[in-house]
Parts: structure tokens; C-alpha cells; sequence
């Protein structure tokens, strides 16, 4: 037998021999470790669900960060040339609000941030 050498594998190979010839122990040995498996499987499969929808807000929540950066940038772009082009700081203020469809605090915050 293959067993004989380690002692660890001798007292495993009893043990299954023992489990083997009792039927009910066999039964809830394997029950447990059916129950085992799919408390694993249940887990893992909650923690992929989760990690999916957070992977997926992530990404939304980085577009909308990368969309308000992309229209701040359009807005100081255009602010710089109308002022390059001599139109007054409240025209301005019309034209990039219509442009960008922003409210008149974010069109005052960008002007002020951004009018040289």
C-alpha cells in the first residue's frame, strides 16, 4: 500500500476506509461537503456579482467625471477666444451659457476662473 510511508496519509486512509464501510457517515460526509461547495460557489458568485456592479459604476462615474472635464476645457477654450476676439465679459457669459447649456453660476464660476 502506498500509504505506509507517511503516517498523515496512513491515519487518512483509515479514516476512509472506516467512512467507507458505514453508509450514513459516508452519506453526511459527503452531504457536508456538498454543503461546503455551495456555500463556496454562493460566495464567490455574490462576490463577482458585487465586484461587476462596482466595476460598472466605476466606469459610468469616470465617463461623467471625464464628460465634465471635457466641457469645462470646450468652455475656457471658448471664453479665452472670445475675449482674444474683444466681445465683453457679459456677452461672453450669454454665448457660452447657450453654447454649453450651463447654469449661470457654473457660466459665472468658469469666467471667473478663466477670464485673463
Amino acid at each position: 500500500m502506498a500509504a505506509e510511508g507517511n503516517e498523515y496519509t496512513r491515519k487518512a486512509y483509515e479514516r476512509l476506509v472506516e467512512l467507507s464501510a458505514d453508509e450514513e457517515k459516508r452519506m453526511e460526509y459527503e452531504a457536508r461537503q456538498k454543503a461546503l461547495r455551495d456555500y463556496q460557489h454562493m460566495m464567490n458568485s455574490g462576490w463577482r456579482q458585487g465586484y461587476g456592479k462596482g466595476k460598472e459604476a466605476g466606469v459610468e462615474a469616470g465617463r461623467e467625471e471625464g464628460r465634465k472635464e471635457g466641457v469645462e476645457e470646450g468652455a475656457k477654450a471658448s471664453i479665452e477666444m472670445l475675449q482674444e476676439l474683444g466681445i465683453s465679459r457679459e456677452e461672453v457669459q450669454t454665448k457660452v451659457r447657450e453654447k454649453f447649456l450651463a447654469s449661470d453660476e457654473i457660466v459665472k464660476e468658469w469666467i471667473s476662473k478663466y477670464w485673463k
